[in-house]
């Protein structure tokens, strides 16, 4: 059985703090393998565990925009989540439902989002091996495994971490991208580097709203992605709320981790 949870919008340390809480359960066998969707209020950037925030991030321009900052417990780049629908998918390493090693991982859990996404009415597909590096701070500018596309464009982002026999995997999937403001939120060397990192930005990237007919929104794309892992991966959901012990471990891990300066801008 596997769990489905809609844990709505939150806040940037209550979200990640969640994803490790469910994480920790999952490994003590107090909750069952989870998909979790949310959201983000405000929207914020979430940093990759090992960037260095004050080279990467205008700190200064969050905090006057009221765009929250938090630091990942997985790798990558950077990503301003706004206008998206995030994913957690959180299940034991000996589980069927999460391959062999981190490759074969992301390959499954790309399986599901490409079905989600064909049944919303985009023509996505993988790409199996990551492209040429490009050296950026942004996590829509560069790729991974099983990378999800559209037209040549990506779509989704994902980062990976296993802890305690335990896959976390989360992931933004865009719905619609103010480019201007998220290429605000990092610093870059002069002007000029970042108009060139811009236009790499939208010939390697791209949002639902600009795919498809009919504008999408957070409800619809939560729908098709849950019936894409449904449907993708044979999984059967049972909807769930989130466990008092989860709920008492994630406003601990928020306020004594997440929200912390120490670990934020611990690099």
């Amino acid at each position: 059985m596997f769990r489905l949870l809609d844990t709505g919008f939150n806040d940037p340390f209550y979200n990640m703090a969640l994803d490790e809480a469910i994480l920790e359960e999952v490994a003590a066998g107090y909750s069952l393998p989870t998909l979790r969707l949310y959201g983000w209020n405000p929207p914020s950037v979430s940093i990759g565990y090992f960037q260095k925030v004050f080279e990467e991030i205008d700190v200064e321009y969050c905090r006057d925009n009221g765009i929250g900052l938090v630091r990942r417990p997985t790798g990558g780049r950077a990503v301003l989540h706004d206008n998206e629908l995030t994913y957690s998918y959180i299940v034991p390493e000996a589980s069927d439902h999460s391959g062999k090693g981190v490759i074969e991982t992301y390959k499954r859990i790309s399986t599901g989002i490409l079905m989600g996404l064909k049944l919303l009415g985009v023509n996505a597909q993988w790409i199996e091996k990551p492209a040429k590096h490009v050296k950026s701070s942004i996590c829509f500018n560069s790729s991974s495994w099983y990378e999800i596309t559209c037209e040549g464009k990506k779509i989704v982002g994902s980062a990976q971490m296993r802890k305690k026999g335990v896959v976390l995997q989360h992931g933004s999937i865009i719905i619609d991208l103010d480019v201007d403001r998220m290429f605000n939120c990092f610093r870059f060397k002069t002007t000029e580097a970042k108009v060139k990192s811009k236009k790499i930005f939208l010939k390697k990237a791209t949002s639902l709203n600009r795919l498809l007919k009919q504008r999408a929104n957070f409800e619809v794309v939560k729908q098709g992605i849950v019936k894409g892992f449904e449907k993708g991966l044979n999984i059967q959901f049972k909807a769930g709320k989130v466990s008092d012990r989860e709920s008492r471990l994630a406003q601990q891990l928020k306020r004594e981790k997440y929200s912390k300066k120490e670990w934020n801008f611990r690099f």
